[in-house]
């Protein structure tokens, strides 16, 4: 077996200062929990355009819930709603029905909901919603709450192509029910 210099390293501290050896081993091992949860990209696949290129963009704005049913003082079905804006000044089109930009809501790693954009004009704005049922109770949604993701694919005419993607941990859902509990 065939260790890097810096695991090699912390094992002989490890074996060195009482450990033992297969503990070491264990430890030099790398542990990466996130290997089956796909991200979107950090960074932008092309080029941000000049302003003088600039047509239209979108942008990722945020995200915001909304409480449809309580159902205890634990539990609710709620939905997550994900908004891209049109901020430019300009109408956005996509240049064919064959390549629409799309619009994608994730929930760690998996897609959720998903719109196809065609127009959209000056100052507009689409919501791209996905209801759940939400306990705070439960380590899935309480302990450890689910992080959204709202991404823009293959927005070509934008001005910015790093305003694409935004990211929301949804604790304040837990908060507001935690808050709110005593009213139910």
């Amino acid at each position: 077996m065939k260790l890097e210099r810096s695991k090699l390293s912390l094992l002989l501290v490890m074996t060195t200062i009482g450990f033992s050896f297969p503990f070491g081993i264990a430890v030099a091992q790398d542990f990466n929990f996130n290997n089956n949860i796909p991200r979107l990209p950090t960074t932008p696949l092309r080029p941000t355009n000049s302003l003088s290129q600039c047509l239209a963009d979108l942008k990722a704005d945020g995200f915001s819930f909304q409480i449809l049913e309580r159902k205890s003082k634990f539990q609710a079905k709620v939905r997550i709603t994900g908004t891209v804006l049109n901020y430019s000044d300009l109408n956005y089109t996509v240049p064919s029905a064959a390549s629409p930009t799309t619009i994608t809501l994730y929930r760690e790693g998996p897609r959720v909901a998903l719109k196809s954009v065609a127009v959209r004009r000056v100052k507009g704005s689409y919501a791209l919603s996905y209801d759940q049922e939400w306990n705070t109770r439960s380590p899935a949604e309480g302990e450890f709450p689910w992080i959204f993701s709202l991404g823009i694919g293959d927005e070509n005419k934008g001005c910015n192509l790093n305003n694409n993607r935004v990211e929301w941990n949804s604790e304040p859902i837990n908060a507001y029910l935690r808050r709110t509990a005593g009213n139910y």
